[in-house]
């Protein structure tokens, strides 16, 4: 072992490059002028935080170094104990729905891709929104202010991201927004105005 390090590069001549760092990271909540006021939460290796819809709970996936399995857990922004929502194998990017009730996320498990939501009072069992074996990968990306949609990447066999929009009522068959543009490049992180009018894309 020569180092632990996320990223690196080899040179022609057997030299080597890489950026010293740990997965491991603290969970931090700034305020507006740069001021930590608070960390929830122990150092682990999160990703993916998303404040509640009224900004007291913190939804993130926390990754397991050791197994490599991931889970979806939700922290009190003021302190408190942490609720494990999800129970993998691989379980990441939790989305709040806009009452705060449910979290949508993505699955990858034996070998399959899914959109699953959960109610976090417990009283519903995990569901199924999405799965379709065309696509090696999905998420949902955010959640519409109404209620009544995801806004969901699907990655193709061939490697490219396209945002679809995932209704959550009806038979449930993804679209494209209006006037998407068919590109063989990627597009990804598609978001929704507070109105519905519009979704932001990368």
């Amino acid at each position: 072992t020569l180092g632990e390090a996320r990223t690196f590069s080899v040179s022609g001549n057997g030299v080597l490059v890489y950026h010293e760092s740990s997965a491991e990271s603290e969970l931090k909540i700034f305020d507006r002028s740069g001021n930590v006021i608070f960390t929830p939460g122990t150092r682990a290796v999160y990703s993916d935080p998303r404040f509640s819809p009224d900004g007291k709970s913190i939804a993130i996936t926390v990754e397991d170094p050791r197994s490599g399995q991931s889970d979806i857990w939700v922290y009190p922004v003021s302190g408190g104990q942490p609720t494990r929502v999800t129970f993998g194998p691989y379980d990441f990017w939790p989305v709040w729905s806009p009452d705060g009730k449910e979290i949508a996320y993505g699955v990858r498990e034996n070998g399959k891709s899914s959109i699953r939501r959960r109610a976090l009072d417990g009283r519903h069992p995990e569901e199924i929104l999405f799965q379709n074996e065309a696509y090696i990968n999905s998420a949902a990306i955010d959640w519409s202010p109404d209620g009544k949609y995801l806004s969901v990447d699907l990655e193709s066999r061939e490697g490219v991201y396209s945002i679809w929009i995932l209704p959550l009522n009806g038979d449930r068959k993804p679209f494209q927004p209006p006037a998407t543009p068919k590109m063989t490049v990627s597009q990804y992180d598609g978001r929704f105005s507070p109105d519905r009018s519009e979704e932001h894309t990368s």
